[in-house]
C-alpha cells in the first residue's frame, strides 16, 4: 500500500505576487475616478454653500445698517446706564436691626 505525500510550501509562486500586484493596480485605478468624481462633488458644494453664506452675510449687514439708520433717534441699550445702588437714606445701619 502506497502512502499519499502532501508537500505543502510557504514560498509564494513569482506569478501569484504578479497577479496580485496587478490585481491591487486594478482595484486602486477602478476606484480612483470614484475618488475624483467626491472630490470634485463635495468641493462644489462646498463653494456654493460659501458663496450663498457670504451672501447672505451680506444681505443681513445691509438691512442692519439700513436699519441703524432708521433708528439712529432711539437710545440703545448700550448707551443707558442704570445706576441700581441706594441712596445713602435708603442703606441701612449698623444697628437697624433689619439685618
Amino acid at each position: 500500500m502506497r502512502r499519499k505525500q502532501v508537500i505543502y510550501s510557504t514560498e509564494m509562486s513569482p506569478f501569484v505576487v504578479l497577479g496580485l500586484a496587478l490585481l491591487a493596480l486594478g482595484v486602486f485605478f477602478l476606484t480612483l475616478p470614484i475618488l475624483i468624481a467626491a472630490l470634485v462633488v463635495f468641493g462644489t458644494f462646498a463653494a456654493y454653500m460659501a458663496w450663498r453664506m457670504t451672501r447672505a452675510l451680506k444681505q443681513a449687514q445691509e438691512e442692519m445698517l439700513k436699519q441703524q439708520k432708521a433708528d439712529s433717534t432711539v437710545f440703545h441699550h448700550e448707551e443707558i446706564i442704570i445706576d441700581v445702588t441706594p441712596e445713602p437714606e435708603e442703606r441701612p445701619g449698623i444697628g437697624d436691626g433689619r439685618f
